[in-house]
């Protein structure tokens, strides 16, 4: 029978799972809606990024309430909630579909991320959390790949790629004529004389944007209907790229996490007997060397 602390503890750590869960899929919605994909802005890809990372923390402290069959369900359980609560007012039918694919994927990891701790003789997160990390992070990416394919403006080819693209090259083009202005304006009103003319930016009105636009819409005019996955692609490795960032920050900051956890009471440390399997030529165990070379037990 488990203890009133096991779960009090347990329901506190699902209910935040669930809050930050769902605060993502908003975050990956707003994203999504606002159809910045190829320039979104530093501010945008931070939050989100630090979102993940407070996902990650929050599921690894979840290990405690982990036994037979528990762990399939305080892990998977409130990402997949709150990811269907974020897409709830979108569409009932989209919202149950992806957080069921969402809860397999992540009851799957978990479940190989169990079967590696039941072969570790001490509790390392960063070891055995590692594939159960990658499959939050997969279900957060696969989302925002879903989410940005099904965008209406997306599947309408509404989405005006060829003027993104030409955006971009005339910010590029600006930049770099500003950074030579300096060098050559004293050229140039040594050439001129005292005409009065000022060497300005502005003055030479150099907008590619009609030209690159044109050009590329001459492109990709007879591929157009390969857009949409394409550019779910961009989110998803985008999403993906992001979520790396946060299990490789996740990464540097367990050990002290896990300290707070043991050090605040959170987690309490138990020792279990274990049968350790090993591989021989030999039919017969050799007894003095498993006995010489056993490692100890005591937690580092």
């Amino acid at each position: 029978m488990k203890s009133l602390t096991y779960y009090l503890k347990t329901a506190i750590l699902m209910a935040i799972l669930t809050a930050e869960s769902y605060f993502v899929t908003n975050l990956l919605l707003t994203y999504v809606r606002s159809e910045d994909y190829f320039t979104p802005g530093w501010q945008t890809l931070a939050v989100i990024g630090v979102a993940l990372l407070l996902v990650l923390c929050t599921y690894t402290l979840t290990v405690g309430a982990w036994g037979k069959w528990e762990q399939y369900f305080v892990v998977p359980a409130p990402i997949s909630g709150g990811i269907f609560l974020g897409l709830l007012m979108l569409n009932p039918t989209y919202a149950i579909l992806v957080a069921a694919v969402c809860y397999a994927i992540i009851a799957y990891d978990v479940w190989v991320s169990t079967n590696v701790s039941k072969m570790m003789l001490f509790f390392d997160p960063r070891t055995i959390l590692r594939f159960s990390n990658r499959g939050v992070m997969f279900a957060f990416a696969l989302l925002a790949g879903v989410m940005t394919f099904l965008h209406p403006s997306i599947q309408k080819n509404q989405f005006d790629v060829s003027g993104e693209i030409a955006e971009i090259a005339q910010q590029q083009v600006d930049t770099a004529l500003e950074s030579q202005q300096d060098k050559v304006e004293s050229t140039v009103e040594s050439q001129v004389g005292q005409t009065g003319f000022s060497f300005e930016i502005s003055n030479f009105n150099l907008d590619l944007r009609s030209t690159v636009k044109s050009e590329v819409d001459k492109i990709i005019a007879p591929y157009r209907e390969f857009i949409p996955p394409l550019i779910a692609f961009l989110v998803y490795f985008l999403i993906r790229f992001l979520g790396g960032l946060a299990n490789f920050v996740f990464n540097l900051i367990a050990p002290l996490l896990f300290g707070l956890a043991r050090g605040t009471g959170l987690f309490h440390i138990l020792h279990v007997p274990v049968q350790k399997e090993t591989l021989s030529f030999s039919p017969e165990q050799d007894v003095d060397h498993m006995v010489t070379h056993a490692p100890s037990i005591t937690p580092k």
